[in-house]
């Protein structure tokens, strides 16, 4: 098992900490639909209902620890894809509720999840490339 990188704790926690606020409240989107009338169903309709989107959150939770106990580059940056592609669809439904606080806040972990992905990338083709060199006996 490798250690965790922050971010990989915080969406994992996050999609945990949704995952349970969904499960025990199961009109939480019945109380909310109000506040932004149309915009809001049609977000909650790119999932279904309430128990899909809890669902979502616990498998990207569980893909999240699962990815803990692999060092391949490959099935980490397509966690680290489907991690952020989820951390961005629920950034949107706060940011349709509470536009003022939700704006920073989300904006700046999104961005910061997305400089990840680029490094870890990164660092998989710097791996990729080292290999390339050693099979052909080139130091570098």
């Amino acid at each position: 098992m490798r250690s965790p990188k922050v971010n990989e704790i915080f969406v994992m926690l996050f999609s945990l900490y949704v995952w349970f606020t969904l499960t025990v409240e199961p009109n939480l989107f019945v109380s909310t639909n109000g506040k932004s009338g149309q915009i809001y169903a049609t977000y909650i309709g790119m999932v279904g209902n309430q128990g899909n989107l809890a669902i979502i959150s616990a498998v990207v939770s569980i893909l999240y620890f699962a990815n803990l106990f692999t060092r391949k580059y490959e099935v980490i940056t397509l966690v680290h894809i489907i991690g952020l592609i989820y951390y961005l669809f629920i950034s949107a439904s706060f940011l349709i509720n509470y536009p003022n606080i939700a704006f920073g806040v989300m904006s700046m972990v999104s961005i910061w999840l997305f400089y990840d992905l680029m490094k870890l990338i990164d660092k998989a083709e710097e791996e990729k490339k080292e290999k390339i060199l050693k099979k052909n006996g080139i130091k570098h």
